[in-house]
């Protein structure tokens, strides 16, 4: 396929570093907006905004797995949605968060709250956006 990269290049270049911290701040961004959203127009309780702000950092990092392909892979099928091992990340992944919720030990360790269908909903809509939004970052910003 590739050339192995020669010993004295770096293994992650200028924009590398550049696009790992526009990632942080999407993912970042997405969390609080998702806790304000929850707080101030839908008037969840902290407790319930919490957790809210918690799954979507827990889920947008698992989602974050679809944003490192191939700069020509395609968008929906690539290396890595063709990977059967990242669904079962995925789905491990899925269970445990599920876990930290809805088992009474875990969830009292963690403080945390059934976030409701509306929280769901909140915590999916915040934690898949930066999904969306990281191939345009890619597009303004070349990695090498």
């Amino acid at each position: 396929e590739r050339a192995p990269r020669p010993a004295s290049e770096r293994v992650l270049m200028r924009g590398h570093w550049l696009l790992i911290g526009l990632y942080a701040l999407l993912i970042s961004t997405t969390v609080l907006g998702a806790m304000a959203v929850g707080s101030l127009l839908l008037g969840f309780d902290t407790n319930t905004a919490v957790t809210v702000s918690f799954l979507t950092l827990a889920l947008a990092q698992m989602w974050h797995v679809f944003n490192i392909r191939a700069d020509n892979g395609r968008w929906l099928r690539n290396e890595i949605t063709g990977n059967p091992w990242i669904w079962v990340a995925l789905l491990v992944c899925s269970v445990l968060v599920g876990a930290a919720v809805y088992l009474p030990p875990l969830a009292t360790v963690l403080s945390l709250v059934n976030p409701g269908f509306d929280g769901w909903l909140l915590i999916l809509v915040a934690s898949v956006l930066p999904v969306f939004v990281a191939p345009l970052l890619r597009r303004f910003v070349s990695p090498g």
